[in-house]
């Protein structure tokens, strides 16, 4: 019993990191993609010159939501965040992305990947943020669960119903 509930939490943190991962992954090539449509004018400032086509973007608190920000004011957002934003960058340079957990415009929390770039004829690094809803990501998580538990408590009384019988 005590090896069946050992392998029942192992099984179930190795799906919730997995699960994250993937999660992760589809969140990282959406910033990829939002970096790829920014360009930067002889001036020096940058242009969105290819939003991230996913209509949900456009759906507002579809749990979708995007952010550009130089730190000097100047901002460009998804229409999904209305007349929210989320969390502006610490101040630095560009660097590699980093992730975070916060709550969205409507309280929802989100998960969040968010990256410092360097452009071309800039001196400051332009902060770009991608967040999702968790809501899938925790249902998937919470659907396995039950689904384990319930497979673990039908083997764990067939065990205890063999061991009684012999």
């Amino acid at each position: 019993i005590a090896l069946t509930v050992l392998g029942g939490i192992a099984l179930n943190l190795s799906f919730q990191r997995a699960a994250t991962a993937s999660f992760d992954v589809a969140l990282n090539d959406q910033l990829r993609e939002l970096i790829a449509g920014l360009t930067t004018a002889g001036n020096g400032e940058w242009l969105l010159s290819q939003p991230p086509g996913d209509s949900r973007y456009a759906e507002i608190y579809s749990g979708r939501y995007w952010q550009i920000d130089d730190g000097d004011a100047r901002q460009q957002r998804s229409r999904s965040l209305w007349d929210g934003n989320l969390p502006t960058c610490p101040p630095g340079s560009a660097g590699k992305p980093t992730w975070l957990q916060l709550d969205g415009p409507d309280g929802r929390p989100l998960r969040a990947i968010r990256q410092r770039i360097a452009l071309p004829r800039r001196n400051d690094a332009v902060c770009i943020q991608i967040a999702l809803s968790r809501a899938g990501l925790d249902a998937e998580i919470a659907q396995f669960s039950r689904t384990l538990v319930l497979a673990l408590a039908i083997l764990g009384s067939g065990l205890l119903i063999a061991v009684w019988l012999q």
